[in-house]
C-alpha cells in the first residue's frame, strides 16, 4: 500500500510540473500579442494581434476576433487586453497546443462604440441603427487579415463582452454567413432578425442579476430563437422555469458531442462582470473550435439551408447604401472569382474580386464613394458561373 501511494504521488507530481511548464501568466500571454493599427475611412483602429506561435503559410488557421467592452475603449491599445480573459483566453500556450489560431482583438476609440445603440435597453433594431464606423473598420480589418495571413474562412469566430455582447450580435445580424460560431456576453441584438443567423451557432452569457445590461437583453434572443425552432440548452438558470440547475460538464459534453448549436449560460445572482468565470467554461473553447462553417450555410425564408448549385450571389447590405455596402457570395468548390460594378450604361466602374478562392462563403465591402447615386449592378463570375444583382447608392 505504501509504495501504491508514492507511485501515485509521483504520476500526480509529474502531471501538475507538465502542467505548470505549459502555464503562462496574463502578462506573458499579452506579450505575444503584435500592436497594430488599422485605418478604414477615416477611423482609426488599435488592435492587438496574435498569430500562432508555429504558424506555417501553408496551412489554413482559425481566427477569433475579440470584441470588448465599454470600459477598455481609448488608444494605448492595451485595456483591452489586460482584463476579462477576452482575448488571452484563447492566446493561451494550453489552447493553443490543441488549436492554434489568429486572435484579433481591436480597440474602440474613447466615447464610440461597437453599435450606436443605449445599452440599458438590452436591444435594438438593426434597421434603425446604421452600422458603426468602427464596426466597418474591424469588417475591413478581418478582410486585410484574411488577405495577409492563410486563415481559414470557414473558421472565423466572434466573441464579445457587453458593449462587446451587442457588436457580436450587430455583426452576425449584418454579416449572417460570416462567422462559423458567436459567443456573445452580457449583450442584446435585435431579436427581429433572427432568422437571418438561424444557421450559426450560438453560446451566450448573462449575469441574471445584471444591472447595465439587462439579462432581458439576451433572453429575447434566446426566445426568439426557441419560437422558429431551435433548441436552447440552459446549462445554469433557466429563466423560463425559474429553475437553477447546473448543468453537470459531462452532460454539457453529451450535448455538445450530439451537435447542440445553442447554448445559453445565465449565472444565478451574478452582476454585469463575469466574463472570466466565462471564458474559463472547460467546455467552451473545445465547443467553438468544433464549429466550421460549410458552403451551404446559407438558409432561405423558411429557416432551411439552401444547397448551393455551384455559388450563390446575395443581396448586398444595407440597400440602398452609402458610401459602403457589403456583397456576401458563397462558393460551393474551388472557383476562380471575378466580381465586378457596372453602372447603368454597362460600363464597369469597379473590379473588387479577381482571383482564385476556396469553397466557402465571403464578404467584400464596395466603397462607391467616388461614384454618383443611381443603380448599379454588381456581377460575380465563378469559373463558368454568372449571376447579378443590382443595388441602388443613395447620397
Amino acid at each position: 500500500m505504501h509504495k501504491k501511494i508514492l507511485f501515485y504521488s509521483s504520476v500526480l507530481f509529474t502531471l501538475l510540473s507538465i502542467q505548470l511548464l505549459f502555464a503562462q501568466t496574463e502578462a506573458q500571454i499579452r506579450a505575444k500579442f503584435l500592436k497594430r493599427t488599422h485605418v478604414f475611412q477615416g477611423t482609426v483602429i488599435p488592435y492587438r494581434l496574435f498569430v500562432p506561435e508555429k504558424y506555417d503559410p501553408a496551412q489554413r488557421y482559425p481566427l477569433v476576433l475579440a470584441l470588448h467592452g465599454a470600459g477598455e475603449r481609448g488608444s494605448d491599445n492595451e485595456a483591452h487586453i489586460k482584463v476579462h480573459r477576452l482575448a488571452t483566453a484563447w492566446g493561451d500556450t494550453i489552447n493553443q497546443r490543441h488549436y492554434p489560431c489568429f486572435v484579433v482583438a481591436p480597440q474602440c476609440p474613447a466615447n464610440q462604440r461597437w453599435v450606436d445603440n443605449d445599452w440599458a435597453k438590452g436591444f435594438y433594431r438593426v434597421d434603425q441603427i446604421p452600422i458603426s464606423n468602427e464596426m466597418q473598420t474591424v469588417v475591413n480589418l478581418l478582410d486585410s487579415l484574411q488577405r495577409e495571413f492563410s486563415i481559414d474562412s470557414l473558421r472565423l469566430y466572434v466573441t464579445g463582452l457587453s458593449m462587446g455582447g451587442y457588436g457580436t450580435w450587430d455583426l452576425i445580424a449584418r454579416f449572417p454567413n460570416r462567422f462559423a460560431a458567436a459567443i456573445p456576453m452580457s449583450g442584446g441584438g435585435d431579436s427581429t432578425k433572427v432568422k437571418l443567423f438561424a444557421h450559426l451557432p450560438i453560446w451566450d452569457f448573462h449575469g441574471e442579476a445584471d444591472k447595465t445590461v439587462p439579462p432581458s437583453g439576451s433572453r429575447q434572443m434566446m426566445t426568439a430563437l426557441e419560437r422558429i425552432g431551435k433548441t436552447c440548452i440552459f446549462t445554469h438558470y433557466n429563466f423560463k422555469t425559474k429553475l437553477n440547475q447546473i448543468m453537470p460538464d459531462s452532460v454539457i459534453r453529451k450535448y455538445i458531442s450530439q451537435g447542440a448549436d445553442l447554448f445559453y449560460t445565465e449565472y444565478k445572482g451574478a452582476g454585469h462582470v463575469m466574463w472570466e468565470q466565462a471564458y474559463n467554461n472547460p467546455q467552451l473553447i473545445d465547443w467553438v473550435f468544433a464549429q466550421k462553417k460549410s458552403a451551404t450555410s446559407v438558409i432561405d425564408s423558411k429557416n432551411q439551408p439552401i444547397q448551393l448549385t455551384s455559388f450563390e450571389l446575395l443581396q448586398n447590405y444595407p440597400n440602398p447604401f452609402n458610401p459602403t455596402t457589403t456583397i456576401s457570395y458563397s462558393l460551393e468548390e474551388p472557383a476562380h472569382v471575378v466580381l465586378e460594378i457596372y453602372n447603368q450604361n454597362g460600363q464597369r466602374v469597379a473590379e473588387l474580386i479577381n482571383q482564385s478562392q476556396s469553397a466557402g462563403s465571403y464578404d467584400v465591402t464596395f466603397d462607391a464613394r467616388e461614384l454618383g447615386s443611381g443603380t448599379y449592378c454588381y456581377q460575380i463570375r465563378a469559373n463558368d458561373m454568372v449571376q447579378s444583382r443590382k443595388m441602388i447608392l443613395v447620397k
